[in-house]
């Protein structure tokens, strides 16, 4: 499922922002996230008020990589991560409803994505590892990205996603829990999925050259979709 697929001509916007974000450094850039503390029982409970500009995200994971994130399967194959995307750079305006006196009323709504840096996590080589909270139209993601010192993007693991009881109301609560995460002392990623009748357990861990791996894969149930 491709994240943040919302008004790609939104994304041609705020010329005068971009120009700026040419020359955002990585060193700079990761000094908004904080080192997080290992364990982490739930990733999803991990929250900050900061935010990433979107400009800035873009650039980060689009503009200044090469490749896309990429991961090892059971095989050994080296997977790209597909399951991420830009995000727009200014609010997007949606059509919703409400009833008044028994009728309903149909009117404009603005949404702003926002990305949040979540912390930091320093892996064994020197790989650096950012965990980013994004709350989209639909639902809120925690990604993990890993970087190199220089800021190249390595690898990448999607550790929640919650869809919300109403789109773009995520004050409105939770409808479903599709991905949850959590962390051990040693920065694998404890992974559950359940989506479509169909639950899947994985265990990921980052190899010596910078990419995660799954080293552990157990599926049960069948798809009903």
């Amino acid at each position: 499922m491709q994240k943040f697929i919302v008004g790609i001509s939104l994304l041609l916007g705020a010329a005068t922002s971009n120009v700026q974000a040419q020359d955002i450094k990585f060193s700079d850039f990761i000094k908004q996230y904080n080192e997080i503390e290992l364990p982490v029982e739930d990733v999803s409970k991990l929250h900050t008020n900061k935010t990433i500009e979107a400009v800035a995200w873009n650039r980060l994971l689009f503009d200044n990589q090469a490749e896309r994130a990429k991961f090892y399967g059971t095989n050994d194959t080296l997977y790209r991560l597909t399951t991420y995307g830009r995000i727009p750079e200014e609010p997007f305006d949606y059509e919703t409803w409400r009833k008044e006196n028994g009728e309903v009323i149909w009117y404009d709504v603005l949404f702003n994505i926002k990305a949040h840096p979540i912390g930091r996590i320093d892996y064994p080589g020197g790989y650096i590892g950012l965990l980013n909270k994004v709350v989209g139209f639909e639902m809120t993601y925690y990604d993990l990205f890993i970087f190199d010192k220089e800021g190249d993007l390595l690898s990448g693991v999607n550790l929640s996603e919650k869809k919300y009881k109403k789109n773009g109301e995520p004050e409105a609560g939770i409808e479903a829990t599709y991905l949850k995460s959590k962390i051990t002392d040693e920065g694998n990623i404890i992974w559950h999925q359940e989506r479509y009748n169909v639950h899947t357990n994985r265990v990921y861990k980052l190899m010596p050259d910078g990419y995660f791996k799954i080293v552990e894969e157990k599926t049960e149930g069948e798809f009903d979709y």
